[in-house]
């Protein structure tokens, strides 16, 4: 997935998957991304997309358990309750990106 940087609010590194460095990655447009630098080191695989950080970080969590994040910060942490409707439209993004992405 190409965004380009004039698109992108905030990159910043949030933990590591196994040896590989974990992004957090929001878009102006409001879609918030958890991303890992890929096993071949040439790009990102998306871990987890969301309407918020915390959102991206679940979807992501719930998929790769061995993922770790550096901080769960309050400001970041959403009650899961509070957007359990969400889960399955956001799982499905997910999944598109990581399919067209070629890591599905």
């Amino acid at each position: 997935m190409n965004i380009p940087s004039s698109q992108v609010l905030y990159r910043k590194r949030v933990g590591n998957l196994g040896s590989r460095s974990v992004f957090g990655i929001g878009t102006i447009g409001g879609l918030h991304l958890v991303v890992a630098t890929s096993r071949s080191g040439s790009g990102f695989e998306t871990l987890g997309a969301g309407s918020h950080s915390g959102i991206a970080k679940f979807i992501a969590k719930r998929a790769f358990n061995d993922l770790e994040f550096d901080d769960m910060s309050k400001s970041g942490y959403i009650d899961p309750a509070h957007f359990a409707d969400l889960i399955p439209q956001y799982e499905e993004l997910t999944q598109q990106i990581r399919k067209a992405q070629g890591d599905a």
